[in-house]
């Protein structure tokens, strides 16, 4: 089978077309790959965030019940003045992106922990309890 120039020009052109199809194929499912990933991984971040602030939240409501008058006798702390002063530290370290209090809090919130002893001294159990399940919830989300 002979084949004239021009059709041996036309086969060749139209196989380099074809490569270059294959090549932009691959590439744009390269590309939609690494698209799909940068989302995840966006998503996984503010999913993080979003779950820190709950953490953040949860733990200002703590510190909003601790006043002067507040009996911190059957707990870790020595003073209201210690425990005010340690949650206003740890929530302005963990506002500004430093989250290596939280496993302290894990343990605060933990039966018998601090702020359980903390909540029933002071007539708030029952929203100790509710704090506790809900802190738990949105710690695991973050580990």
């Amino acid at each position: 089978m002979k084949l004239k120039l021009s059709q041996l020009l036309f086969l060749i052109l139209l196989s380099l077309f074809a490569c270059n199809d294959k090549t932009s194929e691959s590439k744009m499912n390269d590309s939609n790959t690494t698209s799909k990933k940068n989302t995840k991984e966006k998503l996984n971040e503010t999913n993080m965030k979003e779950n820190t602030m709950v953490l953040i939240e949860i733990i200002k409501t703590v510190r909003s019940k601790i006043s002067d008058s507040t009996d911190v006798s059957w707990s870790g702390f020595e003073s209201v003045n210690e425990l005010q002063t340690e949650l206003d530290k740890d929530i302005i370290s963990l506002e500004s992106g430093d989250f290596s209090s939280l496993k302290t809090y894990k343990v605060y919130f933990l039966p018998t922990g601090e702020f359980q002893e903390i909540s029933m001294s002071n007539s708030w159990g029952e929203e100790y309890l509710k704090l506790a399940n809900k802190f738990d919830e949105y710690y695991k989300k973050i580990q």
